[in-house]
This record gives structure tokens, C-alpha cells and sequence, in this order.
């Protein structure tokens, strides 16, 4: 942004700060204002208006409404902070609309700008120091409370509205029900916008709703800002060609100021007067504040860096219960100066931690409860002491939605001890590899249970699938006895080699789309050169590195053409996640986390990406998610100091792997990302010892999960996970020589459900529905019942005395819609 905010205050302190209930009170951050009241009274006088602006907010149900009334007047008589003074030339108080007022000499002094030459107050008739003024109507209204004065500041300094009569007009509802409690838009609008001569400018108008609702944005009308017809002109014609405007949705200010009149004396500034108006459907808040035209060879201003600061406006969504971070960075060109973070909106219970500095860092931690479920809108605000920057954030709390049970299938090997799953379509295909008796690694692609090799070439002693489409299309990668690799497409029963264009060049897929465009990297003999590259039909296409960068590599893509990977230096190791749009033949860095470097794993068909990022000390790793709208975000990890995520679907679902504690006891658990939260997938599957879910590798848009399980015999196999519906209920009460009653939900109308009864967790295939197993072995079947119209019902059994002592585990199995519930296991007592 071109414009930038002169300071109307700083705050004396950046360290941790806790919203408490009614931060949002018109009490704290209006316009940015640091009340620093010393309790002092003396006479004095000012006058001069350079600024005003008007907030308020019901207090209770009897028609009392408190309001903050600020101004900012020329000191012409060296009023102190703390100060009690009367404004006598305008005499400025305040009408609240219904035939009463406030008396303008209570005008408490809270801050003196720009060598003391401005005053900043709010009225206090109390004069108790609170600056607020509590006002009871006898109605409901509406009122039209303002503050009516004269006079604006003079030529030659200023333009537009010299020596004018100003108002600050709001319109007031008093409560007297629960029902109509309302608050006006709290703004960090301060006193003086710097813009700079001869140039397009723009700013974001920085405004919070209490009520969180939705603000727009205008310009004051000459009767709103002065009281009168034709008593004011906004920037603009006569005195500049080019007007002032303000986008009613998002609150951006633009203005050209080429040709705008100056100063006739250029060692003096250059003002012009604006009155911004932000309504929220109920109310306005006006700010009526000064333009100063800055020379650009003079001026430089706090900017916010982005990433990691997330893009102006994002909506970070989280759900209840859950906590989100998410991080702020400013810097100063002029490195001599110190920028300090601020906030207003933070929501109650939120922390922001921050130190001045330059750079300057802030975090924002916050875990809502379902009683915050909805949208919720901050802005950020980072000042050096003369101008400000300010961007805009707003976290989504979304209600809770538990996880669904998964049954596990095991996919089995070709007679070897391993076996691993790196994709998965919509239809539950998977691919992957495994070994065979003679340890030999075979690509292989599963359909239901069966597992079929792929060909390979004849010079290849190994082959692994790494990519699949929904047209049973697979990519993968051969590697002959010297440790050489050339990708692979096996499609239709043909087997493609990519072969790289280059002599001495070798190639590895990554993964391929559903237009059967294969990614994957192309390297060197010597190791020395690596380049991402896209084939299709033959033809290849080279993904360059972003400038600066001597290598990259790409690892997936999606059905629009983007691909996505990593750029990096190979001197330095410094680089970031990678996207290229291969139809326009550009690329773009998608950033990075904390540390010097990240890579882009995978993509979905929405362009939002997952991968893994280096952190702070560059050892570990943690898991990210890219939007274009929020950037890079950290998922975090189950406990550990690591994680990665592999697979996203176009449900913003995330698989990958996290450690679950930090040092030697790290264990790595397949991990899936979903609502804003974080979960080891090894809690939703059968219970026992049979599996240790370690990766979850790709999840397809139905919700199935490819990943990689451990055996207790320390074998590793491909695993499938399908997310059921049919949901089976605790056994109650769990007693021997007694009646039992096993629930569920979930069934289909008048559908038989069958009881399944095991003593082991394992894997039994189910006949007549190819590719489904119950989890468990040493099976049998207790009975049959019949389901409701709505798929409730429940099955009672009498458990022997023998069961006392004894744990069984239970599954349902539908036969009608070939589905098996989730697994419960039971003691007897």
C-alpha cells in the first residue's frame, strides 16, 4: 500500500497481552488511542478541530448508552496531558440527540502529537478519568447525537476545507430489551493519513464490529461532515483532478494525487480534510480526519510482511476447541526506527504476544469454545511512531463435527515382508509397492483385494508406484543395478518410459493427473543438475527454478495444470515450496515456515496445497497448508517436534505423519488434518495390537485413506482406511450371566444387520462382497436384526458365565449394502 497513517499514539508496551471480556468496549483502542491520564486540572483552552470521531455501545436495558466522544484541536495554550480544558472557540460539546448535551469545557487531554502542537481528548463530564459519557434516553428513538463546531484549520496549509465548520454525526438506539443491544464500529483511524504527492495511494480502513457485523464503507455528505449544504468538499475537484474514493465493501481508500494543489510555501505540509463514514447496518461510525501530501524522498513507513502475515483479509478457520496460531511480521525501511504490533478486536480469551523491534514479530494463540462459533474480525496495526500500516484477519469458528470410525484393510504383500500404498482414486483403487519372497520391490496396484504387478522394463531389478488417476492410470519409477531410475507410465496395459531428452540424464514420476500429465524430476549423473519437469503424450516441459535458485523438483499435480514442489539453492539450501502454472508457463514461491526451506507435496483440484516445511533451527520439520487466500499455515504435530503432510483432497482433508513426543521417544502415527484440527488416525481404528498406523500417504474425495501400517512381527503393509457409517454403540452393561444390548445407527431402512463376534483384531475377507473384511479374526456371527426405517436398532444377547473375565470384540456387518460398522471392544464382568 502506498499510504500510510500518521501516529495519533503509541503504545507503551508490546508484551503479551489477553483479551479479557469487553475488549471490544468502546473503553480500549478507539482510534487507536492510549489513554495516559495523569489526574491533572488546570485551566486551559484549545481550539482548531483536526480530528473527530464518535463510538458507542448500549450498557443495559433501561436506555443508557455510553459513549466515547474524541477530537483533536491545535494547542494554542499549552494544554498538558491530564489536563481539563474548555474547547471555547468552537465551543465543542456534544448533542446527544434528545434536547440534552455535554458541556464543552470537559474536554480531558490524553495525549499531545507533532512537537505538542495537538491535543488529543475525549470528553468526561464526569472528570473521573474514564473519558466516557454515560447518557440514559427516556426511548427508543433513534437519536442523531453529533458534534457540531467550528472551526477547521486555515490556508495556507490547508486545501480544501479552510476555516470550516465540522460535525461528527452518529445516529444512537437505546435498548430496552435484551433483544436491541447494539454497538457502533470501533476504527483505528487516527488523526493524519500520509499519502504521498504525485502518485496513486491507497489504505485499508482498519474497523472492528463488537456485534460482528458486516461494515461498509463511505464518504461523509457535506451536511454529515460540516452541518450544512455545501459546508464541505471531500478530496477532489476544484482542488485536485483526481477524487478521493472508498470501495463500500472492503474500505480501501484510493487516491491519485497528481495535480492535487499544494502548498504555495513548500517548506510547509500540504492537509486536506476527510470524513470517512463505517456503518454496520445499524449505526455509522464517523472519523473525520486530515490527508497531509507527503514528498516520497522523505518518508518511510512500517510495512507488513507477507508471508508469514496472512494475506489482508483471510479467514482462518478453526474449530471449536481447537487452537489456531498464526504469526505477524513488520518491518521499517528506515532501520534505525522500532515498529510496534498492536491489535483491536481480539476476541476474549485470545493472546497476543509481541516485543518491539525492527523486525518485529507478533503471534496470535487462541482456543474458542463453542460459544465463539462464528467469524470474528481483527485487525493489526504496526507503527514506528509516525506511521502506521494496518492489515485486516478474521478467524472462523466453526462448530464441531466428531471424526468418523474407519475400518482397516489389510492390502498384504506378494509373499514378502513389506508392502506400501502411495496413492489412492475415487473409486478405492491404490498404488504402491511390495516385495515378493526374494525381497524383490515390485510396483503394484491393488483393486479391492487383488494386487496386480505392474511391467516393468527388462533392466529394472526394482519399481515402486508413486502416482494414480481415475482412469487406473499409474506413474512410477524403475531403477536398474547401478542404482540408475527412469519414471514410468503404465496405462491401458502400456508401458511408457521416460526416458529424459538429455544424455546422462535420469528421470523419477511423482505423480500424474487425471489427463495423464506425469510430474516428477529429472537429475544429472553427477548429481549436479535437477529439474522438475511435466510429460504428456511424449512431450516434455521443463519447470525452471525461481530466480536465484539453481534446482527444483516436482511432486504432484492437479487437473488444472498446476504443479507444485520445490525451488532451492544448492549452495545455500535456502529455498520454499514451489507452484508452476504449467499452461501459462509461470511460477510463483508458495514461502516457507520459520526455517530456510520447504517443499509442496501435494495438490488438490481446489489449488490448495500441503507439504512440509523446515522450522525454527532447521532440523524439523512440521506440516503446512497453502491457500491462496490464507498462505502458509502450520498443522502442527501430535506431541512431537515433527511432521509432514502427503496427501490433501478436495475437501481440505490432510494426511501425512507426525512424531507423538519429542526425542527418543518420538513415534511416528499416521496423521489426518481435518476442521481445523489435528488427529492420530491409530485412535479411529479397530482396538488391539494388530496395527500401528505410521503413514497416512494420499486420502481420495470419498474419504478413503492409502497409508502404511506396522505389524507386531514388525512387517510393514499397505493399509486402506474407509470411513463408516454404520455405527455400533458400547456394549451395555458388559456382565456375564446377564442380558446385553449392542445399538446402532446408521443403517439402511428395514435393512438384516448381522452381530460379528471375534477374539482378535486382524483381517477377515467377507464372501460375496469383494474387497471388504471385517477387523478381526476367529469370527463368528451371534445373530441377525432387523434395522428401523430411520437404520436405528439394537441386538440383546445373554453372555454366559464363562464370558466373565473374557474380552470380545464386536463389529456389524450389512449385507444389503456390503458395509461393516466400526469395532467396540468389551470385558466381562
Amino acid at each position: 500500500m502506498n499510504g500510510r497513517i500518521a501516529v495519533s499514539c503509541m503504545r507503551s508496551s508490546g508484551r503479551d497481552r489477553t483479551a479479557r471480556p469487553g475488549f471490544a468496549h468502546l473503553s480500549h483502542l478507539v482510534s487507536c488511542i492510549t489513554m495516559v491520564i495523569a489526574f491533572v486540572s488546570s485551566p486551559a483552552i484549545a481550539g482548531i478541530q483536526r480530528h473527530a470521531t464518535v463510538t458507542w455501545r448500549t450498557v443495559d436495558s433501561q436506555g443508557t448508552v455510553e459513549f466515547a466522544v474524541t477530537a483533536a484541536f491545535e494547542n494554542v495554550w499549552g494544554v498538558q496531558v491530564g489536563d481539563y480544558f474548555a474547547e471555547s472557540l468552537g465551543d465543542t460539546g456534544f448533542d446527544f440527540g434528545d434536547g440534552q448535551s455535554a458541556h464543552s469545557g470537559d474536554w480531558h487531554a490524553i495525549q499531545l502529537i507533532d512537537n505538542d502542537s495537538i491535543v488529543l481528548a475525549r470528553l468526561d463530564p464526569g472528570r473521573d478519568g474514564d473519558d466516557l459519557i454515560y447518557h440514559t434516553y427516556q426511548d427508543a428513538g433513534p437519536f442523531q447525537a453529533s458534534m457540531l463546531s467550528c472551526c477547521r484549520f486555515d490556508l495556507p496549509d490547508h486545501i480544501n476545507n479552510p476555516d470550516g465548520a465540522f460535525q461528527a454525526l452518529t445516529v444512537v438506539t437505546p435498548a430496552f430489551s435484551d433483544s436491541e443491544h447494539n454497538a457502533s464500529p470501533i476504527t483505528a483511524l487516527p488523526i493524519t493519513l500520509i499519502f504521498i504527492q504525485e502518485r496513486e495511494n491507497t489504505f485499508y480502513i482498519p474497523a472492528v464490529d463488537p456485534d460482528n457485523d458486516t461494515l461498509t464503507y463511505r464518504l461523509a455528505t457535506d451536511v454529515e461532515a460540516s452541518g450544512e449544504v455545501g459546508g464541505f468538499a471531500q478530496p477532489g475537484l476544484p482542488h485536485a483532478p483526481n477524487a478521493l474514493t472508498v470501495d463500500p465493501t472492503t474500505g480501501l481508500i484510493t487516491w491519485d494525487t497528481t495535480g492535487a494543489t499544494l502548498n504555495q510555501f513548500q517548506e510547509r505540509q500540504t492537509h486536506y480534510s476527510c470524513q470517512i463514514i463505517i456503518e454496520d447496518g445499524h449505526t455509522q461510525t464517523p472519523v473525520d480526519l486530515t490527508i497531509l501530501l507527503a514528498r516520497p524522498d522523505i518518508f518511510f513507513y512500517p510495512e507488513f510482511g507477507y508471508p508469514p502475515t496472512p494475506e489482508h483479509e483471510s479467514i482462518l478457520p478453526v474449530v471449536e476447541g481447537a487452537t489456531v496460531r498464526f504469526v505477524v511480521q513488520a518491518r521499517d525501511r528506515n532501520y534505525g526506527d522500532t515498529v510496534t504490533l498492536d491489535v483491536i478486536g481480539l476476541p476474549d480469551g485470545a493472546v497476543f504476544e509481541s516485543e518491539p523491534a525492527n523486525p518485529v514479530f507478533g503471534r496470535v494463540i487462541w482456543t474458542p469454545t463453542a460459544d465463539d462459533i462464528g467469524i470474528h474480525r481483527m485487525v493489526l496495526t504496526a507503527s514506528d511512531g509516525v506511521s502506521l500500516d494496518t492489515t485486516a484477519v478474521s478467524i472462523e469458528v466453526q462448530p464441531f463435527i466428531p471424526l468418523p470410525f474407519y475400518t482397516i484393510t489389510d492390502l498384504g504383500t506378494l509373499g514378502g515382508l513389506q508392502s506400501a500404498a502411495s496413492a489412492i482414486n475415487d473409486i478405492g483403487t491404490t498404488a504402491g509397492m511390495s516385495t515378493d519372497a526374494e525381497a524383490t520391490q515390485h510396483a503394484v496396484i491393488w483393486d479391492s483385494l487383488d494386487a496386480t504387478i505392474l511391467e516393468q522394463p527388462e533392466w529394472a531389478v526394482s519399481s515402486n508406484a508413486s502416482g494414480l488417476n481415475i482412469l487406473g492410470s499409474v506413474c512410477g519409477t524403475a531403477v536398474d543395478h547401478r542404482d540408475y531410475s527412469e519414471g514410468f507410465v503404465w496405462s491401458d496395459s502400456t508401458l511408457s518410459l521416460l526416458k529424459p531428452p538429455l544424455a546422462q540424464y535420469v528421470s523419477s514420476a511423482a505423480g500424474l493427473n487425471n489427463w495423464n500429465e506425469v510430474v516428477g524430476t529429472v537429475t544429472s549423473f553427477d548429481g549436479n543438475v535437477q529439474r522438475a519437469f511435466m510429460w504428456a503424450d511424449g512431450t516434455w516441459t521443463h519447470l525452471r527454478p525461481a530466480p536465484g535458485h539453481t534446482r527444483s523438483s516436482a511432486a504432484a499435480n492437479n487437473d488444472a495444470g498446476f504443479v507444485v514442489g520445490r525451488s532451492w539453492n544448492a549452495g545455500s539450501g535456502t529455498g520454499f515450496a514451489y507452484l508452476w502454472d504449467s499452461l501459462a508457463g509461470t511460477g510463483k514461491s508458495l514461502g516457507r515456515l520459520s526455517g530456510l526451506s520447504a517443499r509442496a507435496l501435494a495438490i488438490n483440484n481446489v489449488g490448495e496445497v500441503a507439504g512440509a516445511s523446515l522450522v525454527s533451527g532447521n532440523v524439523n520439520e512440521h506440516a503446512f497448508l497453502w491457500t491462496r487466500k490464507n498462505g502458509m499455515t502450520d498443522l502442527g504435530t501430535l506431541g512431537g517436534e515433527q511432521s509432514v503432510a502427503n496427501g490433501i483432497n478436495d475437501r481440505t482433508m490432510i494426511v501425512g505423519s507426525s512424531d507423538t513426543a519429542p526425542g527418543p521417544d518420538e513415534r511416528w502415527h499416521a496423521t489426518l488434518w481435518a476442521d481445523g484440527r489435528i488427529y492420530d488416525l491409530n485412535d479411529f481404528i479397530a482396538p488391539g495390537d494388530c496395527w500401528t498406523l505410521q503413514a497416512a500417504t494420499d486420502i481420495n474425495n470419498t474419504g478413503i485413506i492409502a497409508g502404511i501400517a506396522l505389524l507386531p512381527d514388525e512387517q510393514t503393509h499397505a493399509v486402506m482406511l474407509t470411513p463408516v457409517s454404520l455405527m455400533l454403540d458400547a456394549l451395555r452393561p458388559s456382565l456375564a450371566d446377564d442380558n446385553n444390548v449392542l445399538s446402532f445407527t446408521g443403517a439402511a431402512a428395514n435393512s438384516i444387520v448381522y452381530v460379528i463376534q471375534g477374539k482378535d483384531c486382524g483381517s477377515t475377507p467377507v464372501r460375496g462382497c469383494p474387497g471388504l473384511t471385517v477387523d478381526m479374526t476367529s469370527i463368528g456371527t451371534l445373530g441377525g436384526v432387523l434395522a428401523s426405517p430411520d437404520g436405528y436398532g439394537s441386538y440383546t444377547f445373554t453372555a454366559a458365565s464363562w464370558y466373565r473375565g473374557a474380552t470380545y470384540l464386536y463389529q456389524l456387518y450389512e449385507p444389503a449394502t456390503c458395509r461393516v460398522s466400526n469395532v467396540i471392544r468389551t470385558t466381562f464382568y
